[in-house]
């Protein structure tokens, strides 16, 4: 079958988005979950993003839930199946 590369950019300039107004991207918006590690913009800044995401903690927030279902022994599936269609306020009621 043929290969489809979908990915999602400002249409004018070509950036990445960064911005969380659109519900439809907040699954899959990354954060940090290390508490202390300076924001990304920074780290770029400063020439230490090389291993900014390991050192972060980096993930999404559905991510972040899942980890939080296995460490308590429960599967994480549905979770992440369902989550993908919420928005980040959507997501924290549910979770």
């Amino acid at each position: 079958s043929p290969l489809v590369l979908v990915a999602r950019t400002d249409a004018e300039a070509a950036t990445m988005i960064d911005s969380n107004i659109d519900p439809v991207d907040h699954p899959f918006i990354k954060g940090v979950t290390t508490k202390g590690v300076e924001p990304l913009y920074e780290a770029i800044r400063t020439g230490k993003d090389k291993d900014w995401e390991q050192r972060s903690g980096c993930m999404t927030f559905p991510d972040a839930v899942a980890k939080a279902l296995k460490a308590k022994g429960t599967d994480p599936a549905k979770w992440l199946k369902d989550s993908l269609k919420m928005s980040m306020t959507q997501m924290k009621e549910a979770a």
